[in-house]
């Protein structure tokens, strides 16, 4: 999972959902974009997929997401990893789901 926030008067909030093997469509993509922080919204997801988000909007807590996949659901906290001094705050979350590691490449 990655994401940025951008904040300002409004709030904008942009996620991706990588599930799967290298290479793959993201399962979830897209921008939300919100009044003043607190935000909470949904990010538009694949057939089978849900993502869902909150953010108190202090800087050094995480993005708490409710990702449903095929009927699964998750919850994470996707970190801060860094603000960029323009009120864009990145954040990530890297998860090996079981079965879904990369395949050896044959040369």
């Amino acid at each position: 999972m990655y994401a940025t926030i951008t904040t300002g008067d409004s709030t904008t909030v942009t996620i991706e959902v990588l599930n799967g093997n290298v290479g793959d469509a993201p399962t979830c993509t897209g921008t939300d974009t919100q009044g003043p922080v607190p935000v909470a919204g949904t990010i538009p997801c694949n057939n089978g997929y849900a993502l869902s988000y909150t953010w108190d909007g202090n800087q050094n807590d995480g993005i708490a997401a409710t990702y449903t996949n095929n009927g699964n659901t998750f919850l994470y906290n996707i970190p801060n990893t860094g603000f960029d001094g323009n009120d864009v705050y990145q954040f990530q979350f890297v998860d090996n789901f079981p079965g879904k590691k990369m395949r050896a490449l044959r040369v």
